[in-house]
């Protein structure tokens, strides 16, 4: 008898481990929240300097590889659409069981605007409110995603807790299977979240003139009773675990923001004066800094309350918060710190140097124009009609296999404004014709650049990630 419970209860070990081994590959691994939860996962424990966690206004909002390499820090975020912020104190406590960060970085949209899920946060019978963006599914099996789904679902907990129960379905498209295991292995999650910004579409003149006609409702921007409650308790935190605040906002679009202008900064000051006591936190608040941002800075998506940043938009926030960030704070140097594992590093630290003479390559053409038949030699402009910005040319270093390798263009503008190509680059076997693969051409649309004068350079990426960077000495003004 004693035998038999033995075996059983074995059984019943080894089918739940492996069961919570494969839990999280039910889920969608193209998913950028998903991918952030496993950023978090992949990271060594107790390495992030910084966390910022938030909803899609995070993820849509800021680029850790730009403040990883202009704040030489590590930092992770971790976000899930449509969470208000009772499910971001939920994460956070997640967070916290991997990571020890002396900064967690607060994205304030959930309460600077809010709508009224995220400022009830619970119904009468204390059942917590959410908009069915699966947010709550993230996270590992563990305390705080049990805390979290019993407040959401209490009646059917338990089935909530586990993915395999709760996402089988995924695993009957093949097709879906295939894309979410191909995405979980071919790069790291933080990489993937990465690539997941490289959005390069903003608002178009029929979207634009929507939102000038269109009214808006304020009555839902307010700080409200239950917010404060959780903030409080993410204050908390930040004392029992020994980790300073700092609450910011994403920017949303000019148009928008004039229109709700006096209800969004009255939340913020509000937020404001409410954490304005407590000693290690501190408070940016971009988008008043900014005024908003133009229609060239956030995504052509339908008109609503609700908008988000698109790569030019991304870039510029990112480097706003990385200079708050080297200016408020003081890190230590961190022995996990890898100062040459991304494009960003190697290019917003770029310096001088003598040319590598075994890096070939030269940038044929800009819009059709050479580089030897303009009077400068260095430098092209491109006029305030022209719409694309198009180079042409081919890079090639020894030793290293095209074929197996990755083309980048960075074109990079003074100390805060980076332009990193991604899939928008693509090979030109019209180009570089003595070096196999070696040609290249990019498309880039002049209203995801900034006005004002970039230096180009060429990278490569080899297949075991090593990155070779030259600095062509080209450069391009944009009117």
């Amino acid at each position: 008898m004693n035998s038999i419970i033995l075996k059983i209860a074995l059984f019943l070990t080894i089918t739940s481990s492996l069961l919570l081994t494969i839990d999280s590959y039910f889920l969608d691994s193209t998913n950028p929240s998903v991918s952030s939860f496993n950023s978090l996962y992949e990271a060594d424990k107790n390495s992030a300097d910084i966390v910022f966690i938030g909803n899609s206004h995070l993820s849509k909002g800021i680029d850790t590889y730009i403040i990883d390499a202009k704040c030489k820090i590590n930092t992770l975020k971790v976000h899930a659409g449509g969470i208000q912020i009772a499910q971001i104190y939920y994460n956070l406590l997640e967070i916290l069981k991997y990571q020890s960060p002396k900064v967690v970085g607060l994205e304030l949209f959930p309460l600077v605007h809010s709508d009224n899920i995220s400022n009830k946060l619970f119904n009468s019978k204390n059942k917590m409110l959410s908009k069915g963006m699966k947010g709550e599914y993230f996270k590992r099996f563990g305390i705080p995603k049990y805390k979290e789904i019993k407040l959401i679902d209490p009646k059917n907990n338990w089935y909530h807790m586990f993915n395999f129960f709760r996402f089988h379905e995924n695993w009957t498209n093949l097709e879906s299977v295939s894309k979410s295991l191909q995405n979980r292995f071919s790069v790291s999650a933080k990489e993937l979240n990465y690539n997941d910004n490289k959005i390069l579409w903003y608002l178009n003149t029929s979207k634009i003139k929507e939102y000038k006609k269109r009214t808006f409702e304020k009555k839902d921007i307010y700080l409200s009773e239950p917010e404060k409650e959780y903030l409080k308790k993410i204050i908390d935190l930040s004392e029992e675990y020994n980790f300073e605040l700092l609450l910011f906002t994403i920017p949303i679009y000019s148009e928008y923001y004039k229109k709700v202008k006096g209800s969004i900064d009255s939340t913020s000051l509000q937020v404001y004066n409410y954490v304005k006591k407590y000693k290690d936190v501190k408070y940016f608040d971009i988008n008043k800094e900014l005024g908003g941002l133009s229609a060239t800075y956030i995504m052509g998506e339908k008109v609503s309350e609700n908008q988000h940043l698109n790569y030019k938009g991304i870039v510029k926030t990112s480097n706003l918060l990385a200079n708050f960030i080297n200016k408020e704070y003081n890190f230590k140097s961190n022995s996990t710190y890898n100062n040459d594992d991304t494009v960003e590093k190697l290019v917003y630290n770029s310096k001088k140097t003598a040319r590598d003479t075994s890096y070939l390559g030269n940038v044929e053409t800009v819009n059709g124009r050479n580089y030897r038949d303009v009077e400068s030699k260095q430098l092209i402009t491109i006029s305030p009609t022209e719409k694309k910005v198009k180079l042409e040319g081919w890079m090639f270093k020894e030793g290293v296999n095209l074929k197996r390798s990755t083309k980048i263009i960075a074109l990079k503008k003074g100390d805060d404004f980076v332009y990193v190509s991604g899939k928008d680059l693509i090979d030109n076997s019209n180009q570089g014709k003595s070096f196999e693969k070696s040609g290249y051409s990019i498309n880039i649309d002049k209203y995801m650049l900034e006005k004002g004068k970039y230096r180009v350079f060429h990278i490569i990426k080899s297949h075991n990630n090593e990155l070779y960077v030259q600095d062509m000495w080209k450069w391009i003004v944009i009117k």
